[in-house]
Order: C-alpha cells, then sequence, then structure tokens
C-alpha cells in the first residue's frame, strides 16, 4: 500500500488508473472512502482514471497522523475491488 505525505494546509490530487486491472471491462460505480479529519473536494471520474482532491488533516505528533483512504470500484462484469492508499499529515 502506497503512503502519501501532504501538508495539513494544502489540497492535492490523489488517484488511480485501473486499466490493467479492468482487462477489458467497464467501470459501473466508483467510491472514495475519505475518514472523518479530511475534507474530500472534487473527484474526477475519467474511463479509467479516478483522482480525488483532499484537504485539511491534523498533525498529531504522537501517532503520526496517517489517514487510510480508499476507492471502491465496481465493474458492470461483477467484480468489486478496493484500491487503498495512507496519507500522512505533516
Amino acid at each position: 500500500m502506497k503512503t502519501f505525505i501532504k501538508h495539513a494546509n494544502a489540497v492535492k490530487d490523489y488517484g488511480f488508473d485501473v486499466t490493467k486491472w479492468l482487462a477489458g471491462d467497464t467501470i459501473e460505480s466508483r467510491t472514495w472512502s475519505v475518514p472523518a479529519g479530511l475534507t474530500k473536494g472534487q473527484e474526477i471520474a475519467d474511463g479509467p482514471v479516478s483522482v480525488v482532491f483532499l484537504g485539511g488533516g491534523e498533525v498529531d505528533k504522537t501517532d503520526l497522523s496517517t489517514y487510510l483512504v480508499s476507492l471502491t470500484i465496481t465493474t458492470a462484469g461483477g467484480r468489486t475491488e478496493v484500491f487503498p492508499f495512507r496519507l500522512r499529515i505533516i
């Protein structure tokens, strides 16, 4: 699982290109799961590419302020997969 680093005051885009995973299938639905403490902004869905803009987050010196964000995709062929990443706030 990938870990990205973001400043608490920054708003940045994060995403996945699932072309290989789709293997010719098409996306029927996609949902971003963003935990409390982060602010979900614009979402972009362009074929196999899914992007979300994230802001906020709190810096906690005791636990490194890491959030788990995920994208769940369901295909027209009936497959479902979760694509997670960690977002560490500095």
